[in-house]
């Protein structure tokens, strides 16, 4: 018996065709070790903005039903997701400026001791 081979890439630094990104398990468990009031307010959200025709928001609505129904979802959704709810984490009213605070003082990176370095 031969073990079932790993795919080879054509090009060194690329993924083979049928090989996972290797981020994406760690993704996928990082949505689903949510809440499920945190997924359900996710979900909430993102169909709220998917009326607008917000693009994003219909994929992630989509994606994130998915997930929550247990059906099988493509890593490049489940990619996006992650990236989608880890990018709106910490977020001002204003979608282009994103607040960034030191993690071990509270204030506003750039203003605190420890970014000064």
């Amino acid at each position: 018996m031969n073990p079932k081979k790993k795919p080879e890439p054509k090009v060194p630094g690329e993924l083979a065709v049928g090989e996972l990104h290797p981020a994406a398990h760690d993704a996928l468990r990082w949505v689903a070790n949510k809440s499920p009031a945190d997924l359900a307010m996710w979900q909430e959200s993102f169909s709220s903005c998917a009326l607008a025709n917000n693009r994003l928001a219909e994929v992630c609505s989509g994606t994130l039903a998915r997930i929550m129904s247990g059906k099988p979802v493509g890593e490049r959704y489940v990619l996006g997701l992650a990236w989608a709810m880890r990018g709106s984490i910490g977020q001002e009213t204003d979608p282009g400026k994103v607040k960034l605070t030191c993690k071990k003082c509270g204030v506003p990176w750039g203003k605190c001791k420890h970014s000064k370095k």
